[in-house]
C-alpha cells in the first residue's frame, strides 16, 4: 500500500487477483482488465472515465452504474462520493457467464436487453 495523507483513499500495490480478495469496493480509471476482473469476482466496482472517451451506448446499459463518465472533476467527485456511500449492490454487475467463449456472455447480454 502506498502512503498517503489522512482523508485519502488508499493506493494498493501489487498482484491484482490478490489486492482484489480484501478489498470492498474497487474504482478504476479504464474499463479495462482490473474493472472486468472486479466484475467476475462480484465485488461492488465503479469505473469513472472522462467523458471524452467514447462509450458504446450497449455498454453503459450493460454495465449501469458501475460504469460512469465525467465532464468535471467537480462531477466526478459526486459519482465517486455517491458510489463509497451508496448501496454497495448497486455496483455490482450482472454479467452471465459461459463456459464457452467470453463472446458468447455478451450474445447472451443481447438477448436480455
Amino acid at each position: 500500500m502506498v502512503d498517503l495523507p489522512k482523508g485519502l483513499l488508499p493506493l494498493l500495490t501489487g498482484i491484482y487477483s490478490e489486492i482484489l480478495e480484501s478489498a470492498d469496493r474497487v474504482i478504476t480509471d479504464i474499463p479495462f482488465g482490473a474493472f472486468f476482473e472486479t466484475i467476475v469476482s462480484r465485488k461492488p466496482v465503479l469505473c469513472i472515465c472522462p467523458n471524452y472517451y467514447k462509450m458504446i451506448e450497449d455498454a453503459k446499459i450493460t454495465f449501469g452504474k458501475s460504469l460512469q463518465q465525467f465532464s468535471s472533476i467537480e462531477e466526478a467527485k459526486i459519482i465517486i462520493k455517491e458510489f463509497l456511500h451508496g448501496n454497495p449492490n448497486e455496483y455490482i454487475v450482472d454479467i452471465p457467464m459461459s463456459d464457452n467463449d467470453f463472446m458468447d456472455a455478451f450474445k447472451e447480454i443481447q438477448n436480455c436487453i
